[in-house]
């Protein structure tokens, strides 16, 4: 009798199995999706970069290709060591952003560096699935789930025929390439539960801060060229750190009882974060916010160093640098510029922050 019963629990489909192998169909097509869209665009990628045949052959081939090869093995023993369904996420979300990176390059290499990152992650696609179906699926049922599975496929050359192909006819390969990223980067978030992106991701914010900015800023300027771009993103790499940190914290700062109080009435999780949650972080943010006014306008200065940027704060310091001691005041007039923008800006996060706070009390740790 034992021996039946542990036979029949063998035989039976998990729970929630049909459900997981729609997902993984879904990631697979992803899969499919950002590996051979570059294929679709290869024309104009060659226009605007000049590229000969081999380089493109390169891009389209040899660069995927290696990487998926080196990467396969290693990630394949960290599959039998991790939690696969975090790790597939995380590899979903990898290729899928170094996709959006290949369509926001403006070199050769920047776009043969993503096409190797995309190459890795996607390596672990395919060994992760395949081992979440035999938890999923019993023995007689596992030819017909990877049979489904690799349905995804056609799944995923329909999606670049008809949502690839028109973008890039009518916005051009860049947009394309961006595009073919976001299904991917939604099922990741969907895949895995926001819990884990917290424990995964914040070490590495918080590493982040620990490269100086004025190391960063020129790699940032060689890869998106120079320009007001890459100024504003140097600039939110010196204020996104305290924003995500104090909203991390802010999040968390609800009273227990008025969570109990939301879960008593069913409330979905959308009305938790945006009736409870986001209401208790206010303060936090407004704080972060205070902070990250005033290390913009740093963030803007060095960056406009390494652009070749001279209509801004930075160019202006630069070149009065150079003739401190013939013409002190000039220098000094753009320091005392740049800091009444900085204050400037504190004091507009501050009145924004009476005028939402009004009547509410701050928490002691804000």
């Amino acid at each position: 009798m034992v021996g039946r019963e542990a036979s029949g629990s063998r035989d039976r489909v998990a729970r929630g199995a049909w459900y997981a192998l729609v997902i993984m169909l879904l990631v697979y097509s992803c899969h499919f999706l950002d590996r051979a869209v570059l294929s679709l665009v290869a024309e104009p990628v060659r226009k605007e970069f000049g590229l000969s045949d081999s380089q493109l052959g390169m891009l389209n081939g040899f660069a995927f290709g290696v990487m998926f090869a080196i990467s396969g093995i290693p990630i394949g023993l960290l599959v039998d060591r991790v939690n696969r369904s975090r790790l597939l996420a995380c590899m979903v979300f990898l290729w899928s952003s170094a996709t959006a990176v290949c369509g926001l390059a403006h070199s050769f290499i920047a776009l043969l560096a993503g096409r190797m990152a995309v190459g890795a992650a996607e390596a672990g696609g395919a060994p992760t699935s395949l081992s979440l179906m035999s938890d999923y699926f019993p023995p007689r049922l596992r030819s017909t789930a990877v049979g489904f599975y690799y349905l995804g496929n056609a799944v995923g050359g329909l999606m670049i025929f008809l949502v690839g192909s028109r973008v890039a006819a009518h916005y051009g390969w860049r947009p394309a390439l961006l595009v073919a990223a976001v299904p991917g980067i939604v099922l990741a978030v969907v895949f895995v539960h926001s819990a884990f992106l917290e424990r995964a991701l914040v070490p590495y914010v918080v590493a982040s801060q620990t490269v100086p900015i004025i190391a960063i800023a020129p790699m940032v300027v060689i890869w998106l060229q120079a320009g007001w771009l890459s100024v504003a993103v140097i600039s939110a790499y010196l204020t996104f750190f305290p924003v995500t940190i104090a909203g991390i914290r802010g999040l968390r700062s609800p009273d227990p009882r008025a969570l109990e109080l939301m879960s008593s009435y069913a409330a979905s999780r959308r009305d938790v974060l945006f009736k409870v949650r986001l209401p208790a972080a206010a303060p936090y943010l407004f704080t972060a916010l205070k902070v990250a006014a005033t290390a913009s306008v740093v963030g803007a200065i060095i960056g406009e160093l390494p652009s070749g940027i001279r209509d801004g704060l930075g160019g202006a310091i630069l070149n009065f640098n150079q003739y401190y001691i013939s013409g002190p005041p000039k220098l000094w007039a753009a320091i005392l510029v740049a800091s009444i923008v900085g204050i400037g800006f504190f004091l507009a996060v501050s009145a924004a922050e009476a005028a939402w706070l009004r009547g509410r009390s701050r928490p002691v740790d804000a």
